[in-house]
């Protein structure tokens, strides 16, 4: 930290006048300009923590979601058995080889998620 815009004395005793140009510019003293500089980088910080543990937050949610999914998958197979044979789904069985490009299917379910979504925009506001 520099010492601004206070005089200083230098090994002779002769006082001298410290050049700082850009605080000098905005502000009178260095110390106000690094105290606000301080609290900007200090509530940068804690914007940044605030997001990562929004996102965190996130991430647990979505994560338990995927558990209750693959749980209800493995419980009720007979409950998807339509997804990928829908009209327009396309499935090349070979020998040696199985592909699976289920497109209607994935526009189904995109339409529902689309739905819930939307429903949920809408009895929140």
């Amino acid at each position: 930290m520099g010492r601004g815009n206070r005089p200083f004395r230098n090994k002779t005793n002769t006082v001298y006048k410290a050049i700082n140009p850009i605080p000098h510019l905005f502000f009178q003293d260095t110390t106000n300009f690094m105290n606000i500089f301080v609290e900007l980088v200090r509530q940068e910080v804690d914007y940044q923590n605030y997001v990562m543990m929004k996102m965190a937050r996130w991430f647990i949610i979505l994560g338990i979601i995927l558990i209750i999914i693959g749980v209800i998958l493995y419980l009720t197979p007979w409950v998807f058995k339509w997804f990928g044979h829908l009209p327009g789904d396309i499935r090349i069985e070979k020998e040696n080889i199985r592909i699976y490009f289920p497109i209607t299917s994935m526009i189904v379910i995109s339409i529902i998620l689309t739905l819930i979504v939307n429903l949920i925009r809408y009895f929140k506001s």
